[in-house]
C-alpha cells in the first residue's frame, strides 16, 4: 500500500489505524483521451475506457504542475460494447 503524505487514516496508534476509502467518480474520456483523428480498432473483448466508473481513493500526490495524481481501487470496468 502507497502512504502518501495525504493519505486518510482513522484509529490511533494502540488500536491500528485504518485507511479510509473515499468514494470517487473517474471520467475515463479524460484519463485515457484520443486524439479525435486517431483510428480506432475495436476489439470486442477490449475494455470500455469511455464514460463514468466510481472507485475508492486510498490517496493523492500533487504534481509540480499543481495537478492531483489519486490512487485507488474497486474501479468497475466494462468488456467490449
Amino acid at each position: 500500500m502507497i502512504n502518501s503524505p495525504l493519505t486518510s487514516s482513522e484509529g490511533d496508534e494502540l488500536h491500528g489505524r485504518r485507511l479510509v476509502l473515499t468514494s470517487i467518480w473517474v471520467r475515463l474520456d479524460d484519463l485515457f483521451a484520443r486524439p479525435p483523428d486517431a483510428p480506432r480498432h475495436v476489439i470486442p473483448t477490449g475494455l470500455d475506457l469511455a464514460g463514468q466508473v466510481q472507485g475508492r481513493l486510498h490517496g493523492r500526490f500533487p504534481s509540480i504542475d499543481g495537478d492531483w495524481l489519486g490512487y485507488g481501487h474497486g474501479l468497475k470496468l466494462t468488456v467490449g460494447h
